[in-house]
C-alpha cells in the first residue's frame, strides 16, 4: 500500500508510489485480458447468485403461505 502524504492539518492527502515518480506501473496487455476474463466470471458468478437467491425467496414465500392458511382443512382440500 502507498503512503498517505499531505501536511499536519490533513487537508490535502495523496497517494504516493514508494519510489517517489509519481506514476504507477504499467500493466501488460496480458494482464489486462486477464483481468477482463477473471471480470467476466465474477458477473456470471454474481448473476447465478441472484437468481439462486430470487427463487429461494419465491419458495419461501410459498411456504410460508402454505402454512399461515388459515381456512378450515376441509376448504383447502374441496376447492
Amino acid at each position: 500500500m502507498f503512503p498517505l502524504t499531505g501536511d499536519s492539518t490533513g487537508t490535502m492527502k495523496q497517494l504516493v508510489p514508494p519510489d517517489g515518480a509519481g506514476a504507477y506501473p504499467a500493466i501488460s496487455p496480458g494482464e489486462v485480458e486477464g483481468l477482463r476474463a477473471l471480470l467476466a466470471e465474477r458477473e456470471v458468478t454474481i448473476r447465478d447468485l441472484r437468481s439462486r437467491l430470487d427463487r429461494e425467496v419465491e419458495e419461501r414465500r410459498h411456504l410460508i403461505a402454505l402454512l399461515t392458511d388459515r381456512r378450515p382443512w376441509w376448504r383447502r382440500w374441496f376447492r
